[in-house]
């Protein structure tokens, strides 16, 4: 049943374990190395054991084999048992071979379907002792997509409103959190908009403004970030109401005076988990609304009200890219 590098003193087979210290956890157990047993334990999982190292029971320690549970040493290394090593006989086995995680894309996270106990070494193969992300069991963090080296534990994994956690799961962010960590930025300008032009001014401050369609005003309200546009549609918010296409006064979306609406649109995400969100307000600080907002310009009131730039008026247009 054992092999010769395995150095037996006493072996415990029985059908059935009680609870207690014999089914504690093994803690602090290596990535790569020796392990020592210092009390009594069981491994986690179906398999597990250890990597580039012996097995070391402590003369007073009951090593536990679980139910279907397979206990790996590596070829080369021993199991030195001073203690009690207990098998359960319904499927418990101590094994020596290699354990095997499987990264297909190479990026130094498994995936969840390993770990595997085989001499050789499976596709996708990676043995659990060539991992250097982690360096106990306990840390090993696991990959949501093992086909996109861009894709691990921390990064977006379905859309820029998700993250892959460390169970290799593909979660949300969370509600406010900035889309794909991407910051909105808006600024009123006179030169060529570098990105996308929500609503026109006729100036920097004191101004009528006009829809971004328009063509008779030089300044206008540039937002940069990723997938924006302009349209009144889809994941969008309304940053200001206009009394016209053009040569108007504005009002905050809440009104109901206008019937010309300029809004800020997002596409990032879509069709994804969870695609991102483009929500307005209004504030005379709009880091007071989240840290995510950005100002687009200001106006002189609720409504009738004249537009400039961020520092113009009290009354700022408040916009921000995030997860819903």
């Amino acid at each position: 049943m054992f092999r010769s590098s395995l150095l037996l003193s006493f072996l415990v087979v029985s059908g059935f374990l009680s609870a207690g210290a014999a089914n504690a956890a093994c803690t602090s157990v290596p990535i790569s190395g020796e392990y020592s047993l210092e009390s009594s334990c069981t491994f986690s999982g179906t398999v597990n054991g250890v990597e580039n190292g012996n097995i070391i029971v402590a003369e007073g320690t009951t090593l536990t084999i679980n139910a279907n549970q397979t206990l790996v040493w590596n070829p080369g290394y021993s199991v030195v048992i001073n203690g009690t090593i207990a098998i359960n006989k319904s499927g418990g086995q101590l094994r020596k071979a290699y354990i095997w995680l499987y990264d297909a894309d190479s990026d130094d996270y498994p995936s969840t379907a390993g770990p595997v106990a085989a001499y050789t070494q499976p596709e996708n193969g990676k043995r659990r002792g060539e991992f250097t992300n982690f360096t106990i069991i306990t840390d090993i963090a696991y990959d949501y997509n093992d086909s996109d080296p861009n894709v691990y534990p921390g990064t977006l994994c379905n859309g820029p409103c998700t993250i892959n956690s460390n169970d290799g799961s593909c979660g949300n962010l969370g509600s406010g959190v900035a889309a794909g960590g991407d910051l909105l930025s808006c600024s009123v300008t006179s030169e060529a908009c570098s990105g996308t032009t929500v609503f026109k001014l006729s100036a920097a401050d004191n101004a009528h403004a006009e829809l971004a369609g328009q063509a008779n005003y030089s300044y206008s309200v540039c937002c940069t970030g990723e997938s924006l546009g302009n349209t009144c549609s889809g994941s969008y918010g309304t940053a200001l109401k206009l009394s016209a296409s053009t040569n108007a006064h504005g009002e905050k979306s809440t009104q109901a005076n206008y019937g010309s609406s300029a809004c800020l649109s997002t596409t990032y995400g879509s069709g994804q988990q969870n695609p991102s969100t483009i929500t307005c307000d209004y504030a005379t600080d709009c880091s007071t609304l989240g840290a995510h907002y950005t100002c687009l310009a200001s106006i002189s009131g609720d409504t009738n009200a004249h537009i400039g730039n961020c520092t113009a008026y009290s009354t700022k247009i408040c916009c921000a890219n995030t997860c819903p």
